[in-house]
C-alpha cells in the first residue's frame, strides 16, 4: 500500500481488507495477537475443518493415542468442531471482526431428487450449527447453495428475535419434501448444539485441536472401508490437480435415515486429500495398518479407475483417459510416499509443486523429469 501511495496520493492505507483463514492449531490460540498485527487491514477470520483438521492431524503425528476424525463422518462439523468454532467468535465479535465458519461441501447428482434433499438436508444441520454458534457466516460450494443459505440465516434471525416465528420451520417444509426426514430435520433445529467444554477444564485446548475423540463411532480409522474411500478420493483428486483442476465434485455415497445409500458429490480440494494422507499415514505409522494392505488396496483402486468400471456403490469422476491416464501412474506414486514415508513432507503441495513447471509437463516422462530436477524430493 505503501507502494500505491507513491504512484496515486489519493489512496487511503488500510483500503485493503484480510480475512484470515485460521486453518491451523498454531493460530487457532493467537487469533486476537494476529487481528492486532494485521489492523487497520484485517477484517475477520475464517476456520473451516478440512485444512485445520490435517494440521491437526499433522501436529499430532507422532501421538498414536491421536485419530483424526474419519473422512466418512458426515457430522464432523456439529460433533468436533464446536470448540474451535466458540474461541473463533470469542476472539473476534468482541473488536468488531467477522467471525466465518466453513464450507458444507457436499452436492447431489444433478435431477436426483433423493440425492438433493440428502445434500440440502446435511447444509441446513451445517448452517444451523454454525449460526448457533455465534458465527456470522460461512462459505458455499457451489451456487445452488446461496440462495437457500441466504434464507435459512434470514429465518434462523427471525427466530433469535422471536421464537414463535415460524419462518425456519416453513422453510424446511419447502425443502424436504420426505415427511420423515423434514421431521427429523425440524426436531435437530429445534435441539440444543452438541455439549461443550470448560474453558478451565484441563482437556480445553485438546479439545479446541479435536483431539480428544478416541476412535470414531461412524468407522475405525484403520477399517479396509475408510482407508480405501481415501484412497479412491486421493488417487482421483490427485490425478485431476495434476492434469490442471484445482477442485472436482468426487461421487461418494451418504446414508438417509433409515439407512439408505443415495449417491452425491463431494467437493474434493487439495485440503481434502491433505486430510485423507495424513489419516493414512497414522494408520500405517503406529501399526494399525499395514503397508502390505495399504498396497493392495492403492493396486485395486488403480485396477478399478483404470477399467472404468461403475457400481452400484462406486462411480469414477476422474476417468482414466484424456490428461488424467497421463498423470495417474504419478498421483500413484505420489499418494504412496504420502502415505509411507516415515518423516513426508509437511504439505503435499511440496511434491506436486515441480509438476507445474512446463520444462517437466511437457516431457515425455514428467515423474522422471521431476526426479532428475529434485532428486531428494522423491522416492524411487
Amino acid at each position: 500500500e505503501r507502494r500505491i501511495q507513491q504512484l496515486h496520493r489519493g489512496y487511503a492505507s488500510g483500503t485493503v481488507k484480510l480475512l484470515i483463514v485460521f486453518e491451523n492449531p498454531r493460530a487457532i490460540f493467537r487469533i486476537r495477537e494476529i487481528a492486532a498485527a494485521l489492523s487497520p487491514w484485517f477484517v475477520g477470520g475464517s476456520l473451516g475443518w478440512h485444512d485445520f483438521l490435517a494440521s491437526t492431524a499433522r501436529l499430532f503425528r507422532e501421538a498414536s493415542q491421536y485419530r483424526i476424525p474419519v473422512k466418512a463422518d458426515p457430522n464432523i462439523v456439529i460433533n468436533h468442531i464446536r470448540e474451535s468454532h466458540r474461541i473463533l467468535v470469542e476472539a473476534l465479535q468482541p473488536i468488531g471482526a467477522m467471525a466465518i465458519g466453513g464450507m458444507y461441501g457436499v452436492l447431489s447428482e444433478e435431477g436426483n431428487r433423493q440425492s438433493h434433499e440428502v445434500s440440502i438436508i446435511g447444509f441446513i444441520k451445517d448452517v444451523v450449527t454454525q449460526l448457533r454458534r455465534g458465527l456470522d457466516g460461512f462459505w458455499v460450494a457451489h451456487p445452488e447453495f446461496v440462495r437457500p443459505g441466504l434464507a435459512l440465516v434470514e429465518a434462523f434471525r427471525r427466530l433469535e428475535n422471536d421464537t414463535a416465528d415460524p419462518s425456519l420451520q416453513d422453510l424446511i417444509a419447502a425443502l424436504i419434501g420426505d415427511p420423515v426426514e423434514r421431521d427429523l430435520l425440524i426436531k435437530f433445529v429445534n435441539n440444543p448444539d452438541v455439549p461443550g467444554i470448560a474453558h478451565d477444564d484441563p482437556r480445553y485446548e485438546r479439545a479446541v485441536l479435536a483431539a480428544t475423540l478416541g476412535e470414531s463411532r461412524v468407522i475405525a480409522n484403520d477399517d479396509p472401508a475408510e482407508i480405501r474411500y481415501n484412497v479412491f478420493q486421493a488417487l482421483q483428486y490427485l490425478a485431476d490437480w495434476l492434469s490442471g483442476n484445482g477442485c472436482v465434485a468426487l461421487p461418494a455415497t451418504m446414508k438417509t435415515s433409515t439407512g439408505q445409500d443415495v449417491f452425491v458429490r463431494i467437493m474434493d480440494d487439495l485440503a481434502t486429500t491433505e486430510r485423507s494422507r495424513w489419516e493414512i499415514w497414522a494408520e500405517i505409522r503406529h501399526q494399525r495398518f499395514s503397508i502390505v494392505e495399504f498396497e493392495k488396496i492403492l493396486q485395486e483402486e488403480m485396477n478399478f479407475i483404470r477399467n472404468g468400471v461403475t457400481t452400484e456403490t462406486k462411480r469414477i469422476q476422474v476417468r482414466y483417459e484424456g490428461k488424467a491416464k497421463r498423470w495417474y501412474p504419478i498421483a500413484e506414486k505420489l499418494l504412496r510416499q504420502l502415505v509411507t514415508d516415515r518423516n513426508p513432507v509437511e504439505f503435499a503441495s511440496q511434491l506436486l509443486l515441480p509438476f507445474t513447471f512446463d520444462l517437466i509437463r511437457q516431457c515425455d516422462d514428467p515423474w522422471r523429469s521431476a526426479v532428475e530436477l529434485c532428486p531428494r524430493k522423491y522416492r524411487q
